[in-house]
């Protein structure tokens, strides 16, 4: 048995850019299912919907990211 763990990065898109596209992370939730389905350990941090409406500009001016800084 293994202890796994699964992240789900912020979202990064340009400044410019109208909206950013957000989903709900089916593939964590599989691959967690499947995983703890053969007795793994599984934890998940999903970094974009721990702050959603969180937005902010990066190092570099043109480029937002979405969520938990």
């Amino acid at each position: 048995m293994s202890r796994i763990l699964l992240v789900r990065p912020p979202s990064v898109f340009a400044r410019t850019a109208y909206g950013a596209a957000i989903a709900m992370p089916l593939n964590l939730a599989y691959l967690a299912a499947n995983l703890r389905k053969h007795r793994h350990q599984v934890a998940v941090i999903d970094g974009l919907g721990e702050d959603i409406d969180h937005i902010a500009t990066s190092y570099a001016p043109s480029v937002c990211y979405r969520a938990v800084p």
